[in-house]
């Protein structure tokens, strides 16, 4: 299947940053949810995707010789 502009979506893509929903379109829903789900499938021991969380932060700032 190809993300195209005009097509119904074939994935429920949601996007929040810092706590604001961010509205997506049809297509870019499309686009980076199969991004995400190709990257994933790639993965060893990821079976039939059907769903996924994933949840992205800064790593707090650690000082030299702090760990």
């Amino acid at each position: 299947m190809v993300c195209e502009r005009d097509q119904e979506p074939i994935l429920q893509t949601d996007l929040t940053v810092n706590g604001q929903k961010i509205e997506l379109n049809d297509f870019v829903q499309c686009f980076m949810g199969r991004a995400i789900i190709g990257m994933l499938a790639s993965l060893r021991g990821v079976g039939d995707i059907q769903s996924v969380s994933l949840e992205i932060s800064k790593a707090l700032d650690k000082g030299p010789g702090q760990e």
